[in-house]
């Protein structure tokens, strides 16, 4: 064979040798996606693993093993209606308010919010006044928390304190609240829980009764700090004077109406209820207060006579019974009627209902 022929083989077998190399490279990468060969160890030693699976604090349920056995109750579940429930609530607690304190405050829904217990609490500036509840159909608590100034706030409206919101406040966690004010807001409280009822009449009835008061955080208790809650502020105003009120419902105490609270059904009927305000309109203007004038003399007299008016004057009215009288609120013109007398009063009767009024006559 000549170095000819040599050299041309191994041209060829170098050739052969690199594409063969070549489609190696290409089968080992494709083995190494497909399953790539990893240390375990390099990962995970057995100290982890064991810290992974185990707690060394057999109650901690944020440890090892017990976040994925307790996932179900670590799920924030959302309850759509409930934001209608505080909607409603407001509704009714307003005007519970202001009979409570003699007097017509702001009271408005700041926010509602679904999270940790642990993130909520952790929240709050203390002092604070926390009422723990219980839902007397299951064995269920909730919590209401009132703040530092909503407390002063109702001290000075009820019994008639400092008329500015400087009153001296304790920034001391779990300062002593004295017996009357713990009364005040017990009574406030039991105020808003039988509302708060009446929030989720459409839904399930639902009773509530204080159980106790506490002001230090870790002695509520009864919530877990990993336990996933549901919670709407209000802010009530009157004046220069605000507080704030909480009302926190743990998810597990919700558990028996759950698949209620979770219906879209019923959200697409219970807005159309609170859309529907006609109804609600209507029965306050009917039981709403206004004032009434009977017009008895309409005359044009001059500014000299009027000069001339010392107490004890008097303006005659030539006035008699069955004479025509109009009757007025606001000035807008509402029923002529004649006077008349009953009971040894004068009375009016009314025997037109004038243009201005027909569009409300019922």
């Amino acid at each position: 064979m000549s170095d000819k022929d040599d050299e041309e083989k191994n041209k060829q077998l170098s050739e052969e040798e690199q594409l063969k190399a070549f489609q190696d490279a290409i089968n080992n990468e494709e083995k190494s996606k497909a399953a790539p060969n990893i240390d375990a160890s390099a990962v995970l030693d057995q100290d982890a693993i064991d810290k992974l699976f185990e707690s060394e604090n057999q109650d901690d349920v944020h440890g090892g093993s017990r976040v994925l056995l307790n996932k179900k109750f670590h799920e924030n579940k959302q309850f759509p209606l409930l934001d209608i429930v505080f909607d409603k609530f407001m509704q009714f607690f307003a005007e519970s308010i202001g009979n409570f304190l003699q007097n017509r405050v702001d009271f408005a829904k700041v926010g509602f919010k679904s999270g940790l217990y642990k993130e909520y609490i952790d929240s709050i500036t203390l002092p604070a006044l926390f009422n723990i509840f219980k839902i007397k159909d299951w064995e269920s608590k909730g919590l209401v928390m009132v703040n530092n100034s909503l407390v002063y706030f109702l001290i000075n409206v009820l019994l008639g304190g400092k008329k500015n919101n400087t009153t001296r406040r304790e920034k001391a966690e779990g300062r002593a609240f004295s017996k009357l004010e713990l009364n005040i807001v017990e009574r406030f409280v039991s105020l808003a829980l039988e509302d708060l009822g009446e929030g989720f009449a459409f839904i399930h009835p639902m009773e509530f009764m204080i159980d106790r008061q506490e002001t230090i955080p870790k002695h509520i208790g009864f919530i877990p700090d990993n336990a996933f809650v549901s919670y709407c502020t209000f802010k009530i105003s009157l004046g220069e004077f605000d507080g704030v009120l909480d009302i926190v419902l743990p998810h597990n105490s919700l558990e028996p109406i759950r698949e209620d609270l979770v219906n879209k059904n019923a959200i697409d009927d219970s807005v159309g209820k609170i859309n529907n305000w006609r109804p609600y309109l209507e029965e306050k203007v009917l039981t709403s207060d206004i004032e009434l004038s009977a017009v008895l003399l309409e005359d044009t007299i001059s500014l000299l006579d009027v000069l001339s008016w010392r107490p004890g004057s008097t303006i005659p009215i030539d006035i008699h019974h069955f004479d025509a009288v109009t009757l007025r609120a606001d000035n807008i013109e509402l029923f002529t009627g004649r006077v008349g007398q009953q009971n040894s009063m004068i009375s009016i009767e009314i025997d037109k209902i004038e243009d201005s009024f027909k569009s409300f006559d019922p």
